[in-house]
């Protein structure tokens, strides 16, 4: 996953709610191409081992999303909860969602996907605005 790729698709929204909804749908777009779920979801962690393959997430997808997260929650769209901890469950989400699509015979439906994505991320958002 190229966390260039998901900076950049981010960098020119003003709108944190919008910015954040944004990094997550670039993250699971490319998380759903087949060459991503091959090499990134179902080699790796064999490969690697699941802690490492864990820690290399965490430090290269943890960077992605924790700043993002962090803005989101400055500005208030986000109730008030530990940045790191909603950071990586939320990337564990993302990456479940990669997994389910990579061990489906047919390719998973994006917009199905991200119907259940958004759905978590909605849940999140503050009721305080």
């Amino acid at each position: 996953m190229d966390p260039s790729a998901v900076a950049e698709a981010v960098e020119n929204e003003p709108d944190p709610w919008r910015r954040l909804q944004r990094a997550c749908e670039v993250y699971l777009d490319a998380s759903l191409r087949p060459d991503i779920q091959r090499i990134l979801v179902l080699d790796a962690p064999s490969v690697l081992g699941w802690h490492e393959w864990c820690e290399i997430d965490k430090r290269h997808g943890f960077a992605m999303f924790e700043p993002i997260i962090a803005c989101a929650g400055d500005a208030h769209v986000l109730d008030e909860q530990p940045t790191e901890m909603l950071a990586q469950i939320f990337l564990g989400a993302l990456n479940v969602a990669a997994r389910v699509g990579a061990g489906s015979p047919e390719p998973p439906d994006r917009a199905e996907v991200w119907k259940t994505v958004a759905r978590l991320l909605n849940g999140l958002r503050t009721t305080h605005r």
